[in-house]
């Protein structure tokens, strides 16, 4: 999978102070999402992305947002990036990224890795500073390429962990793959196989009956790129719609 998406978040300051609990009532700690923009989700080695760098991906999506919203990158105080594979927490491309799309040295770059919830944390952590008056606006993000960073190329794993430390039956779950976790999960809560599939099946048709509708078309910027073929041609194609 290689896509990046972002939500901008700015503070809304408007009406009555009233419980943060009562859903629907303005009250000065309101945060307010006021765009949101994704590139297409394309297959891992084989899509539209395959030869697209992630710094690239999340690059000109930021310069999707400013585009749609108009606003002046500099009132951008802080850009939260959630990632899981990238080398050194991604943290150095995601500042590369955001000054290749124009902002300022002085709008701060973090990046926070929460597995499969990072860019969702991301969107938390500028929520949270907007709401204790650290900054006014800010954006959540999140991007990932799995065709550059997933698999045994990328060491997501130490090569050498504490023996006392694996001792302890939850830690060493940790290293449990993904696949046998499901396949644990499915048996502890009677999850058939028929079950699972039924759903996947009604999930991919459901997605198809969207994108043919054009119900993804305003929250996807079309991402200009270049692919090179298995004869080592490269050509400019424009990324407009997800793969699957």
């Amino acid at each position: 999978m290689a896509s990046a998406r972002l939500g901008q978040v700015a503070s809304h300051l408007n009406g009555d102070k009233a419980p943060r609990t009562q859903i629907g009532v303005k009250n000065p700690d309101d945060v307010v999402i006021v765009q949101a923009l994704r590139t297409p989700i394309t297959r891992a080695g084989k899509g539209g992305f395959k030869d697209t760098t992630s710094e690239y991906l999340l690059g000109t999506i930021l310069r999707g947002v400013v585009e749609r919203t108009g606003i002046d990158p500099a009132l951008v105080e802080d850009i939260c990036v959630g990632n899981v594979c990238p080398p050194a927490g991604g943290a150095t491309t995601a500042r590369m990224a955001a000054l290749y799309a124009g902002f300022p040295h002085t709008t701060s770059v973090q990046t926070v890795n929460r597995q499969c919830s990072s860019g969702l944390q991301a969107v938390v952590h500028i929520a949270h500073a907007i709401q204790s008056g650290m900054i006014d606006i800010g954006i959540g993000a999140g991007v990932e390429s799995m065709t550059q960073f997933y698999g045994p190329k990328n060491k997501m794993i130490p090569d050498t962990i504490s023996d006392e430390v694996m001792a302890a039956p939850q830690a060493a779950d940790c290293l449990t793959p993904m696949g046998f976790t499901s396949e644990n999960v499915a048996k502890e809560f009677g999850v058939a196989r028929t079950k699972q599939d039924a759903f996947a099946a009604l999930s991919h048709q459901r997605a198809a009956k969207a994108q043919k509708e054009g119900l993804f078309d305003a929250e996807i910027y079309p991402v200009k790129t270049k692919i090179t073929d298995k004869d080592g041609n490269e050509q400019e194609i424009v990324v407009t719609r997800d793969d699957g």
